[in-house]
Formats: C-alpha cells, structure tokens, sequence
C-alpha cells in the first residue's frame, strides 16, 4: 500500500472542501422566492403568486409574482386605484427580516394609493424596495404620517413617475 504525503493530503482535502462549499452556495443561490409578510389594501397576508384579491381598489387590478433570476417579490399594480385605511394603517405593507426578498413594484398604466388612516402611510418595506415601469407608469402615493416609508434596504424608482 502506497502512502499519500500530508502535503497532498491536505491540498486534496482542501479542494473538496471548496467544491462542497462552492456547491451549498449555487444551491442556495437558486432557492425559491418565499413570498411572506405582504399586504394589498384589505387584503389578508399574501402567501402565493397570481391576482389579489380583496384589495378594496376602487379600479385595477394588483398581481404578485416571483423572479427567481433576481430573488425578489414582484407586485404588479395595472390602473390601480385605493383609498381607505389598509392593512395596518398601510396600503402596500412589506414587513419582513433583513433576510427576506426585495420587493419590486410595477407599474402599468396610472396608479394612486390613498391612506386616509391618521397613523398610515402609503407604502411601507422593511427590505429593499423599487418601483418600476416598462411603460412610463405613474404611481401617486399619500398618507398621513408619510407616502413612501423604507427602512432595512435601497429605495429606487426607475422609468416611471412617483408623485408622493
């Protein structure tokens, strides 16, 4: 039986060890968006993709998808119209862990988020948020206490006009 020097040993251990380590990180690189802590409106906590329902929009409609190439919740408002008080004093309500995905807001069209509540504000992310358009979409936002309240990440708006 032929012995392995330590020196090989070592380095043979070693490029395995970064191969599993290497392997743990792509896997988790491409796990599934966990969509959590996310209101519309009146409606309850959103938990799965498709149309929203029970917003309490007077027009429009608001969606919820995942994109898993940049690990984020998407939110599609299309001509989406609100006013009242939402879900804890908030119209689009994102509370979630530093750990959990950016949310990205669409735009389609012209949408306005109204909170009448005293203590409310329009939008609130505990994480990462942009507000987007492919096609010039506009979004105005109000709220008592304030329009647009991030905390815990970036706040972007790109290719779309945001009046809050």
């Amino acid at each position: 039986m032929r012995k392995i020097p330590a020196v090989l040993l070592a380095g043979l251990i070693a490029v395995v060890a970064a191969f599993a380590v290497g392997a743990f990180t792509a896997q988790e690189a491409y796990a599934e968006v966990e969509i959590e802590h996310l209101y519309v409106g009146n409606s309850g906590e959103i938990t799965t993709t498709g149309e929203i329902l029970n917003t309490g929009a007077t027009t429009g409609t608001a969606t919820v998808s995942t994109d898993e190439e940049t690990n984020s919740i998407v939110l599609t408002l299309e001509d989406f119209s609100y006013e009242g008080a939402g879900t804890q004093a908030t119209i689009i309500n994102y509370h979630v862990s530093a750990a959990s995905a950016p949310l990205v807001i669409k735009l389609v069209g012209e949408n306005s988020v109204v909170c009448t509540d005293q203590t409310g504000c329009g939008i609130s992310s505990f994480r990462e948020l942009t507000i987007t358009s492919e096609s010039n979409g506009t979004l105005k936002v109000s709220g008592k206490k304030a329009g647009i309240i991030v905390k815990g990440g970036n706040f972007t708006i790109s290719g779309c006009a945001v009046t809050a």
